[in-house]
């Protein structure tokens, strides 16, 4: 069953030591405790870098570095649109090579409806191959499996052949092992796609997948430019809204998976 909720518990903290944390809003999913280590993740989609707006993408990219830092998250997850477009200046992608360079935590990301066209000459492929050694850019069509956090999370996500109505993001999605990892799924597609009886592309059907969804603890979603929130049968899962402004709330999620405490969700919006 799909339910849609957009609090459950607000609180608001000051971090003096990063200036781009404006609020934080957290929700709680209490579940059985269990052994499992925990494990944080910054998760981000929608950036729409482009060199026409490039002093606002690179500030987003400016303030992220701070905000990973002070969180001390173990993974980075980007569920796509890295790139508005795949004609981005070789310049343009250099200079945001280098932030994400500079991230501290490895990055596991997926490719949107605006990498569609993905090869190695898209800035969004040319990023991530020369991150290769600290970053997984989980591009295939048939889907990929990593483990990330030192054995502690398992990152599930596939590529975006096409964006159609007939493109599933979740196909060929298994039921995830339970063996003392944490479980996520990246995805990039709208949900609720009947919503208003309009055909989307790029549909998740949660029905269609309720199996393979049990055994994962949170999905993380792109496609939504502003967070959103929905659970289906115990498991969470959370546009974390686009990370820039433009056209977007420029807000990020912080998830914290804990035996002792369950699911954690932090939003932030991001100084631009």
């Amino acid at each position: 069953m799909l339910s849609l909720f957009p609090f459950a518990s607000f609180r608001v903290f000051v971090f003096p030591h990063s200036p781009l944390i404006l609020r934080l809003v957290l929700w709680y999913n209490t579940s059985v405790m269990d052994t499992r280590p925990p494990v944080r993740a910054l998760h981000c989609s929608d950036f729409h870098l482009d060199s026409h707006s490039r002093e606002n993408g690179l500030n987003v990219l400016r303030s992220l570095t701070t905000l990973e830092r002070s969180l001390g998250v173990d993974v980075i997850l980007l569920a796509g649109d890295v790139f508005d477009s795949t004609r981005q200046p070789t310049r343009f992608v250099d200079e945001v090579t280098e932030f994400f360079a500079s991230f501290r935590a490895p990055i596991v990301a997926i490719p949107g409806n605006h990498d569609v066209v993905y090869d190695h000459r898209d800035p969004t492929s040319l990023l991530f191959s020369r991150l290769s050694n600290r970053s997984v850019y989980l591009c295939s069509p048939g889907g990929q499996t990593v483990v990330a956090a030192d054995g502690r999370l398992r990152v599930w996500g596939r590529g975006m052949p096409e964006h159609s109505p007939t493109n599933d993001p979740l196909a060929n999605l298994e039921a995830m092992e339970v063996n003392g990892t944490w479980n996520i799924v990246l995805a990039h597609g709208e949900l609720e796609p009947n919503r208003g009886g309009v055909a989307h592309s790029s549909p998740i059907n949660l029905r269609d997948h309720g199996p393979a969804l049990g055994n994962v603890d949170y999905v993380a979603l792109g496609h939504c430019h502003f967070p959103r929130q929905a659970e289906y049968d115990g498991t969470i899962m959370r546009y974390s809204g686009a990370a820039t402004n433009v056209g977007g709330a420029g807000t990020v999620t912080c998830v914290e998976l804990s035996g002792e405490d369950g699911l954690t969700i932090m939003s932030f919006r991001v100084e631009q």
